[in-house]
């Protein structure tokens, strides 16, 4: 059940970071999901995203939670996404 492995995420706090934390992080950002993702994991990348006012965006078409790194997009983007920076 993606919903509820999704919510025992989001239950531990010691996973949270902090937006001052997230400014000082100068790297090239590549945020990846899949199109099947939970609103509020769609929601936070926009969220961060906009904090950082920078990164690049790729949704894995038909991916979720679990199996979006099995989708042979998730691999070609992040090499892509290396390779060029």
């Amino acid at each position: 059940d993606v919903k509820a492995f999704a919510a025992a995420g989001r239950s531990f706090p010691e996973l949270k970071v902090k937006t001052k934390e997230l400014k000082k992080y100068k790297n090239p950002i590549l945020f990846i999901y899949g199109s099947e993702e939970s609103e509020h994991v769609k929601n936070r990348v926009t969220s961060v995203k906009n904090i950082l006012g920078r990164g690049e965006v790729y949704v894995v078409e038909g991916g979720n939670h679990i199996d979006t790194i099995a989708k042979p997009d998730f691999g070609a983007t992040l090499i892509k996404f290396l390779n060029s920076n």
